[in-house]
């Protein structure tokens, strides 16, 4: 009795897979490709509705010697962006290439962009 286990689990260790387990295994090799596909095809789909913000703006008298730089900078907050303020100013004042500043330029600085709540 004894010998007819032991022969049995040595069969099982020379035979082969079953092609049930096989399937199994090329299915968990494709799982992170399909997991990867379906992430980068939500991330691309989903659309950038800026019609759901406002913005909070503060009008600015444009001084000689002022860039968008130097303003945004004087407006900043500790850890704001001042990139994305200067983005933010340049859209809402709907600047060209250039963003040529004039003294005496009324400008809107964008102090802040919420989200509506819903």
């Amino acid at each position: 009795m004894k010998r007819d286990k032991s022969m049995q689990k040595q069969n099982n260790k020379n035979s082969r897979p079953s092609s049930r387990a096989i399937k199994n295994r090329k299915r968990l090799r494709l799982l992170p490709i399909v997991i990867l596909l379906l992430m980068s095809i939500m991330g691309t789909t989903v659309p950038h509705n800026r019609t759901n913000t406002y913005q909070v703006q503060e009008e600015y008298l444009v001084q000689p010697g002022d860039t968008l730089w130097s303003i945004a900078t004087n407006y900043a907050e500790h850890g704001d962006d001042i990139r994305l303020m200067i983005d933010r100013m340049v859209e809402a004042n709907h600047l060209g290439d250039d963003c040529a500043l004039k003294p005496g330029d009324k400008i809107m600085v964008v102090l802040d962009e919420r989200d509506l709540p819903l």
